[in-house]
This record gives C-alpha cells, structure tokens and sequence, in this order.
C-alpha cells in the first residue's frame, strides 16, 4: 500500500467512525423509541467521551430509563450527568422529576430548588416543585409556586389548574373555581380542569353546573373516571355510566391478561417481579396530572421482559380508565 493509499484509507476510516458517532449521538438524543435511545447512549458512555457529551449522554439515557418507568436507573444517570456538569438545571429538573415518581418528594423540591438557584426564571420547575409541595399538603408554598410561575408564563395552563386544586383543598371553592375557569379558558380542551371545577361545583352544591363539568370531562377524555363517580353521586350518569364502567372492566381484563403475571394490578399486594410497580403506585405518581400520556408510552414500547403488547387505542384507553379508577377524588 502507498503512502497515499494509506492517507486515503486512514481518512476513510476516520469519516466512517464520524459519520457513525454522529448517528449514534442523533439517536441518544431522540426521545424515541426508549430501547435503541438507552443502547445508543449506552455505547457513547462506553467511549469514555469528552465531558459535555459524556453529561449529555446521561442525561438522555436517564430521560429514556423514565420514559420506561425505570425510576431508579433514570436517576442514578441523571446524578452522574449532574456530576460533571452541577450547573444544567435541566439534568436537575429532570431527576426531581424521577424523584416524584418514586414519591419522595423531599428529594424532588430540594433538586427543583437548586434548578432554581441557578435559573430564578425557570417556570417548569417552579411547577414541578409546586405539585410535589401540593401533594406533601404543604398547600401555600404550593401556590406560593404556581403563582411564580405564572407570573413567568401567564398561560401556563397545568399551573392555573394546579394552584385551583390547591385552593380547593383549602376550601377556597369559589377562588379555585377563578384558576379552573381561566385554565379552560385557554385550553378547552384540558379535561383535567373541567373535572376540577365539577368537583368544586360539587362541593358549593351546584349540582347541574358540576354535571356539565363532569360530563365535558368525560367527553374529553373518558379515561377521567373522577368524572364518571361525579356523576353517579349525582344520580346523572345515564348511558355514559354503562359505557365507563365497561371501559374500566376492559381495561381490568387486559391488565390480568396481559400485565398480572408481573404487575400488582389491583388495589392490594404487591408486584410478582418486584422491579415492576403496583398499578395502584402508576397511578399515585400521578394523582394529580394525566395519565395517558405516561400509560400510553409505557404500554407501547417492550419493556424488561414485557414484550410490546400491540394494543389498540381503544384499548389503551381502556387500560388508563382502569388505572385511573384506582384513585380517589381530590
């Protein structure tokens, strides 16, 4: 081989390794599939890179591990990548996030804290550390937050919704009822907040103003079964009581079938495996915000040993309406 030859070929191979890196980093940084993320990710890792890409690549295969619900592995990236770089208020953010729904939310406000120190305009962790303040009880540092970040971004819906539920379990009905109003106002399509104000319109003895809440709820989003015991309390289910409660016995059934052997799927016992969670601590990481967009990703995309259950949206949403029926009003 000439020396040419060898120039020719050495710079060949040094595209070639480029231009796979490069893939390998496109990937890492995708949200999805969560499978070929971590496996991309991981093979970065173990080429000991720069710094900054090293973080980075953490941080994403710890986005990845929570978007399986692997709680425990999405933190101990999140950590390594704050690690070397102490000053990302996302990688920050993210982990008190995990922390959340591993329900220790001590650890989630003191993470959603120091995001903060670093970045005092950073909304979504006023937010997220609102919601942990709000399920700890601490209700006025909760709205204390949600307040904050409103005063950031004044259509930030989830934190209008939010400081609502805080002011209701104060017995603030009517103010409550001011942030639900304004929440709809800007999404009107944001089920959560006409369930809400259905309960507050409960509460204040308004019975036909929570029927129709309850009943947009639904319409919205039939997987909100709040809205559903809304409106059995109020002797006003009707037909959509039949068609509920056959979602929530489809969703029992597909979650027996297809989950039992490895998941606790009822409201007692624990897990067969036990790096599985308990679909009743699925649905408490989430008591207050949605689920279907955490159940969908996790129902569709294999994981651990789960093989990819190949459902339908319809059963799906099946699947979230039983979860959701694990959980008790506001």
């Amino acid at each position: 081989m000439t020396m040419r030859e060898m120039l020719f070929f050495l710079m060949w191979m040094l595209l070639t390794f480029t231009t796979a890196q490069a893939y390998e980093l496109q990937d890492c940084w995708k949200q999805f599939p969560p499978e070929r993320q971590i496996s991309n990710c991981s093979k970065i890792i173990d080429q000991s890179p720069p710094r900054d890409v090293l973080a980075d690549a953490l941080f994403h295969r710890g986005s990845a591990y929570a978007a399986k619900g692997m709680v425990t592995n999405a933190i101990e990236d999140y950590t390594a990548a704050i690690r070397l770089k102490p000053e990302d208020k996302h990688a920050l953010a993210a982990r008190a996030t995990a922390h959340v729904s591993a329900q220790d939310f001590d650890k989630a406000i003191a993470d959603y804290s120091a995001a903060l120190a670093i970045d005092g305009k950073f909304a979504t962790a006023y937010v997220g550390r609102g919601y942990a303040f709000l399920v700890k009880k601490e209700l006025e540092r909760a709205i204390d937050d949600f307040t904050t970040a409103l005063g950031i971004s004044p259509s930030y819906v989830p934190a209008l919704n939010n400081r609502g539920l805080a002011f209701m379990k104060m017995g603030k009905l009517e103010r409550a009822i001011t942030d639900f109003n304004q929440a709809i106002e800007r999404n009107q399509l944001y089920g959560l907040a006409f369930n809400n104000r259905g309960y507050a319109y409960e509460k204040l003895g308004e019975r036909e103003k929570a029927i129709d809440d309850f009943r947009s709820a639904l319409s919205i989003d039939p997987t909100l079964t709040g809205a559903l015991a809304g409106l059995k309390r109020l002797s006003a289910a009707g037909n959509i009581a039949a068609q509920s409660s056959h979602r929530i016995a489809e969703g029992r059934r597909i979650a027996e079938k297809n989950c039992a052997w490895c998941h606790a799927i009822g409201p007692k016992g624990d897990s067969p495996n036990k790096q599985a969670p308990r679909f009743r601590d699925i649905q408490a990481r989430h008591p207050i915000l949605a689920l279907r967009e955490p159940i969908t990703r996790a129902i569709v995309t294999p994981h651990d040993a789960m093989p990819k259950l190949g459902l339908t949206q319809p059963q799906i949403d099946s699947m979230i309406a039983y979860i959701n029926s694990l959980q008790s009003a506001p």
